[in-house]
């Protein structure tokens, strides 16, 4: 990541936005989060930013931008870099503010290897995207066979109980995952759904050090499920690619062949996006 300071017309901008914020505490709460987001958006997708620079062109204590960057981060507006703990744009601002661009781009991205995926494991391949706690399929390919799973583009499943959710999942810092599910309810779907935080950020540590996850019934009793994470140029994960089947068909064993087949379909598409880092798995 490289980081960039602030410019004359970062400032400028942020005084400007900041002028405005003088008369009642809830507007002037949003004027400077705001005011924040203006800064970090800059016109540089690398820009960051740390908690004391944002204090001085805010012309607000530090506390005071602290507590706005951890809101912010909640909903993915705002993202910390663990390595420098300075702050850049998160993905949420970019599926806001982008949405159909973005995922017409993961599509056209990803769309012949994912039918080759699925001519090679004779399963549904889906395509999906994480929008705070669930995933949310934008693409898929599925077999010529009757059993298959019927997935619609458009559905919403819980990160924590799938392959494709924590993939994605597994590349946030431990703070960053507790921050996310602080408000939500770790339901059990079935008996081997995980439920407490803490056993899914060991869980998703696992994930992130062999490059993929599996959904052995967690969701449902009926489906298994492998996934891999896609990176974005930025190097961070955006999206993931996931092989399902029915239980009674796609056996663990069926899983461990088709592992490696996810997991370069994720590194190829991940290069197309941009990501220059080396393939995992």
């Amino acid at each position: 990541m490289i980081v960039l300071k602030a410019s004359a017309a970062d400032y400028g901008k942020a005084k400007e936005i900041q002028d405005t914020a003088s008369s009642g505490t809830g507007v002037q709460t949003v004027e400077r989060a705001l005011a924040l987001l203006t800064i970090l958006s800059s016109g540089r997708t690398e820009a960051e930013f740390g908690v004391t620079e944002l204090s001085k062109m805010l012309g607000v204590g530090k506390s005071s931008v602290h507590r706005l960057l951890t809101s912010l981060q909640k909903y993915d507006f705002v993202e910390k870099n663990p390595r420098t703990e300075k702050y850049h744009l998160g993905w949420g601002v970019f599926a806001m503010a982008s949405q159909v661009p973005k995922v017409r781009v993961l599509q056209r991205a990803a769309r012949d290897v994912l039918e080759e995926l699925c001519l090679a494991s004779k399963e549904t391949v889906n395509l999906a995207i994480l929008e705070h706690t669930d995933v949310v399929t934008i693409d898929k390919v599925e077999p010529n066979s009757i059993l298959k799973m019927d997935i619609p583009i458009g559905l919403r499943e819980p990160a924590y109980a799938t392959a494709l959710g924590k993939a994605i999942l597994s590349d946030l810092d431990p703070e960053a995952v507790r921050r996310r599910f602080q408000d939500a309810t770790l339901q059990k779907l079935t008996p081997q759904t995980v439920t407490d935080v803490d056993e899914l950020i060991s869980l998703l540590r696992r994930v992130g050090k062999r490059g993929y996850a599996i959904d052995n019934q967690e969701y449902s009793v009926d489906i298994r499920c492998v996934g891999a994470p896609i990176r974005g140029s930025s190097g961070r994960a955006i999206a993931a690619v996931s092989v399902t089947g029915p239980a009674q068909r796609f056996s663990l064993g069926q899983m461990e062949e088709i592992t490696p087949l996810v997991v370069e379909t994720a590194a190829t598409i991940s290069e197309r996006l941009g990501y220059r880092g080396e393939r995992t798995g």
